[in-house]
């Protein structure tokens, strides 16, 4: 069943030593939410709220998402939560640099299959550059021009849908950050794109027309070609 594999892949995430992260850490975050949902939001790594609780998505920017989540409909607690990196990498917080996010990136990749949600939105341009547009041409440094529409990424994925937004932490007004409204409106916005498509195919309904943008891995040509 999905919770016996889950089960055993938290165990396995628990003893995972295959980078120096697990040095750093008090323990792993692994998700948090409904493993049954059509919806998994993933983001970049736990921050130290997420390791504190033991959950992914805790802290401010857990609730800025819940928020956002709730304004257009989709209750928080149905949605499965996770990150691609599963250890927090230190109380500064940084993305680390190094083959960090590769080791872990299996671990997310078995939650996806696990889980088989029908959407997945990605949060902040190292999941984004992580998860989906790796070896593309298509550039995650600003995520909120990738909001608004639909990916795939059919030779890793299938059919799952993807939904990029920006982190919800960079919406959090704290000292010396200017939020623009426009931004959030805009996550909102992709947020609704999600649900509209889950609802219509949990009806067996034709999705709401929205941009559909397939990623490929580029093909680097040969000496031969250049």
């Amino acid at each position: 069943s999905k919770i016996e594999l889950l089960n055993n892949l938290t165990i396995s995430i628990n003893a995972c030593k295959a980078c120096g992260l697990c040095y750093k850490r008090t323990t792993p975050t692994v998700s948090r939410g409904d493993f049954r949902s059509s919806l998994l939001i993933c983001g970049d790594y736990p921050r130290q709220s997420d390791q504190t609780a033991k959950e992914s998505f805790s802290g401010r920017y857990g609730k800025k998402m819940d928020e956002m989540l709730t304004e257009v409909g989709i209750p928080p607690e149905k949605v499965f939560y996770t990150s691609l990196i599963k250890c927090n990498p230190g109380k500064m917080g940084y993305f680390p640099e190094g083959d960090e996010p590769a080791k872990c990136f299996g671990y997310l990749k078995q939650q996806i299959e696990i889980v088989k949600p029908l959407v997945i939105v990605l949060t902040g341009p190292e999941a984004i550059a992580w998860v989906l547009t790796r070896g593309t041409d298509q550039s995650p440094d600003n995520p909120i021009s990738m909001a608004e529409k639909m990916y795939r990424r059919r030779e890793i994925y299938g059919e799952i849908r993807f939904l990029c937004i920006p982190h919800p932490i960079t919406l959090l007004k704290v000292k010396d950050r200017v939020v623009d409204p426009k931004i959030e409106e805009a996550c909102v916005r992709t947020l609704k794109i999600a649900k509209d498509y889950i609802v219509a195919r949990q009806k067996d309904e034709i999705p709401p027309v929205v941009e559909i943008v397939d990623l490929k891995k580029t093909t680097v040509p040969s000496k031969k070609e250049q």
